[in-house]
C-alpha cells in the first residue's frame, strides 16, 4: 500500500500538472477522431457543401464558362466576317458611284462644251442601264426571298 500512497501523494503534490496531462489527453482525443467531421461551406449553387463537392462545382462552372466563351468567340468571328463583307460591299457600291460620278462629269463637260458625240454618251448610257438593271435584280431578289420565307413560314 505504500505504492498507492506514494502516487497519491505525488498527484496531490503536481495536481495542476497532471489535470493539465489529462485535459491534454482527452482534447488530443477528441481532435484525432475530427476527420471523420468534414468542414462545409456555401457552395457556387447556394448548397452546403463539402470541399470536395466545392471542388466538383467549380470544375463545372469552369467547363461551362469554357463553353459559353468559345460560344462568344464563335458568335464574335462570325459578326467579323459579316461586318467584313458589309465594308466590301460599300466599297464596291462607292466604287461604283464613283465611276458614275466620272462618267456625268466628263459627258456632262462634253456636251456644255458642244463636243458630245454618241461616242461619248454611250459609256454613259450602258453605266445607267447596267445600274439600273442591278437595281432592278436587287429589288426582285428581296421580293423572291420574302415569297420563299413565307412559303417555309419563317415571316410572320
Amino acid at each position: 500500500m505504500d505504492i498507492i500512497r506514494t502516487i497519491t501523494k505525488g498527484i496531490d503534490h503536481n495536481r495542476w500538472t497532471v489535470i493539465g496531462m489529462v485535459v491534454g489527453t482527452l482534447s488530443a482525443a477528441s481532435i484525432l477522431s475530427l476527420p471523420g467531421c468534414q468542414s462545409k461551406t456555401v457552395g457556387l449553387d447556394g448548397t452546403t457543401v463539402t470541399a470536395t463537392q466545392l471542388d466538383q462545382q467549380a470544375i463545372a462552372v469552369q467547363a461551362d464558362i469554357q463553353v459559353r466563351y468559345q460560344q462568344l468567340q464563335k458568335d464574335i468571328d462570325e459578326a467579323n466576317e459579316q461586318l467584313e463583307v458589309a465594308y466590301a460591299d460599300i466599297a464596291r457600291q462607292d466604287a461604283m458611284k464613283a465611276k458614275i460620278l466620272e462618267l456625268v462629269s466628263g459627258v456632262g463637260g462634253a456636251i456644255v462644251n458642244g463636243t458630245a458625240t454618241p461616242a461619248n454618251t454611250l459609256p454613259l448610257a450602258l453605266a445607267g442601264l447596267s445600274v439600273f438593271a442591278a437595281g432592278g435584280l436587287r429589288l426582285d431578289n428581296k421580293r423572291k426571298d420574302i415569297v420563299i420565307k413565307e412559303a417555309k413560314g419563317t415571316v410572320a
